[in-house]
Parts: structure tokens; sequence; C-alpha cells
């Protein structure tokens, strides 16, 4: 696979429709001074797990035919626990620490879990996007769902 098709590939993750796509993770690169993240979404498990396994490691650079093989080595036994098993923050930090050199997944799971305001993340992407009165639920209201949606495709939270 060439960059472009790479670079193809993850620009429709990104530009995927969470409410249609709804199993995603935000990511971004391990180096100390790369802040920038990014949400990608797809319409199943199965998806996304292959997309950690085939396209984030070329998005990286990581295209040494060793390093490669190396690296599904590693990660594709984690990606079966993810798809058995589901979305864990004790297996996202495992995954982590196998793909350390060049990635970070910050959070992964269903868009339901980005809405409903139930975890910090999701607090923090509500609040720095709906203007959250004292005793106010912390969920983003339904009339503001395209809007939230167009966010978080722009944030880089």
């Amino acid at each position: 696979m060439n960059q472009e098709e790479v670079q193809a590939l993850a620009e429709a993750a990104m530009e995927r429709d969470p409410r249609t796509a709804p199993f995603g993770f935000f990511s971004g690169g391990s180096f100390v001074l790369d802040s920038s993240r990014v949400f990608s979404w797809f319409a199943s498990m199965d998806e996304l797990a292959a997309f950690v396994l085939e396209v984030e490691p070329l998005i990286y650079g990581l295209d040494d035919p060793e390093e490669l093989a190396a690296f599904k080595a590693q990660v594709a036994p984690l990606l079966a626990k993810l798809k058995n098993n589901g979305f864990n923050d004790a297996l996202r930090e495992e995954l982590n620490a196998a793909v350390s050199e060049f990635m970070v997944i910050d959070w992964w799971g269903n868009f339901s879990e980005i809405t409903d305001g139930k975890t910090e993340f999701s607090r923090n992407l509500i609040e720095n996007f709906v203007d959250v009165e004292e005793g106010q639920d912390l969920v983003v209201p339904a009339e503001e769902m395209d809007g939230f949606v167009e966010y978080l495709m722009t944030c880089s939270c």
C-alpha cells in the first residue's frame, strides 16, 4: 500500500459519521511534542481492529517488512482480545505499551460513551462543546448532535 492509499484510508476513518460507524478510537503520535489527536470511526469492531493492525503502522512510517511483521505478531493477539472481550482500559494500555514507539490510543470505545458524559474523557469533550450550567447533566443534547459530530471531526482535542 502506498502513502497516498494510506492517507486516503486514514482520512476516510476520520470523516465517518460516528452515529453510523460507532466503533472508534482517539489517537496520535507518541512523540512528546506531537499533541495532535484525531478520532477514527468504523462500522464494526473487526474494521477497527484491521485498521489498527494494517493501516496505523503505515501512517507512522513503519513499513520495513521485518519491523512490520514484529509489530503484527505483537499486536494481533491484543486485537483478538479486543474483538472477543470488547473495549477496556487495561487492554488499551497493553496495546499502547506495544505501540509506544510511534503512537498512542488515548480512548477507544463506542460513540455513545462519548455522548453520555459518564467518563472524564467524555465530560471534557462535552464541556468544551456545550455551555454547561451547574447541575445540568453532561450529555450532548439531541438538537446539538450534528454540531458535536462536526466538532469531533475537527477538534484535535
